[in-house]
């Protein structure tokens, strides 16, 4: 499938749903990579899955979420450790 059908039917569906908006495929595979990377997947795994030949490629998806952010922090705070 060509990236102008891809994108054709994503606008189709997203006008089928109401949606008012503007998706692309790219937020499909971005929103992906994403979600696997804050489920802890490896990098690797991601880049094979994605197609990407490069893992620098990959790592443009590595922007952490702020939700995570905190989710880092918050559990490997070294205060916290001292308190426990």
């Amino acid at each position: 499938m060509t990236r102008t059908e891809r994108t054709t039917v994503v606008k189709k569906v997203a006008e089928a749903n109401n949606i008012g908006i503007t998706i692309t495929p790219h937020m499909f595979r971005y929103s992906f990579a994403k979600m696997l990377l804050d489920k802890n997947v490896d990098i690797r795994y991601i880049q094979q899955m994605l197609g990407h030949s490069s893992i620098s490629v990959t790592q443009i998806y590595t922007h952490v979420s702020q939700s995570k952010q905190k989710e880092i922090l918050s559990s490997c705070n070294p205060i916290s450790v001292i308190k426990s």
